[in-house]
């Protein structure tokens, strides 16, 4: 039997809550895109963090859970994948939880300690080295935070096998934890060229002034133009048709 153990949105709620109250007020700037802009851009959350003006997009999804195989799937949409992939490397992530259940859920946020404990239950799998073409991926509980969820993938040239047989590196996945961790290093995310996004105001912005540039223009310009700056993506690369 498979069940949807929580919906997407819960998850992703749970995620960017737990995510954000780990930086200090101000320093991070949280976009949920319109279902049009997810559409055009692919993603369901765009964080920006303004101490390291790096930006990072996460697409969250529902997995089911097959408690007689013991394993999740997530499954892929060809749009949004291709959408995703045009990210640069390490800044664009499928994230998906690992609860069971309601109950395993509940019991989790009754019990932890801090946002990074929460944050280790979630896969987030970065889509820039997936191939174009994907169908869905397979990952486990592990018994311990210690133990990978094997995460692995299935293409359509497997043909019409219903497992995943192709690993995720371990380059190619972190736990939640792990990618607030490396965001918070500019380990992960595109740099947030502000001489791309708005040139006119800014000619050669350099890193450590540009999260004082970023405060300037948004007190010069109106707030829609400023809104515009910072919720276009600024590292997609152009889509294959």
């Amino acid at each position: 039997m498979s069940v949807r153990p929580i919906s997407e949105k819960a998850a992703e709620i749970l995620f960017n809550r737990f995510l954000l109250q780990s930086f200090p007020l101000g320093s991070i700037q949280l976009f949920a895109p319109s279902s049009a802009e997810e559409f055009r851009n692919g993603y369901d959350a765009m964080l920006v963090g303004f101490s390291s003006l790096r930006e990072v997009y996460l697409q969250f999804k529902a997995p089911m859970y097959s408690e007689n195989r013991g394993r999740f799937t997530i499954s892929s949409t060809p749009h949004q994948h291709l959408l995703l992939k045009a990210y640069p490397p390490r800044s664009a992530y499928y994230v998906a939880p690992m609860f069971r259940s309601l109950a395993e859920l509940n019991a989790e946020q009754a019990s932890v300690r801090t946002a990074a404990d929460f944050l280790k239950n979630f896969v987030c799998v970065e889509v820039a080295p997936l191939p174009e073409r994907l169908d869905f991926f397979h990952y486990v509980h592990p018994s311990n935070h210690r133990e990978s969820p094997l995460v692995k993938f299935k293409t359509p040239a497997d043909g019409s096998t219903r497992t995943a047989v192709h690993p995720v590196s371990g380059d190619g996945w972190v736990r939640g934890s792990a990618l607030l961790t490396k965001f918070k290093a500019a380990e992960v995310g595109v740099h947030l060229d502000l001489n791309n996004c708005y040139p006119q105001v800014l000619e050669t912005p350099e890193s450590p002034g540009d999260a004082m540039k970023l405060f300037d223009l948004a007190n010069n310009v109106s707030e829609a133009e400023f809104g515009v700056l910072v919720r276009i993506p600024t590292g997609k690369q152009a889509v294959s048709p």
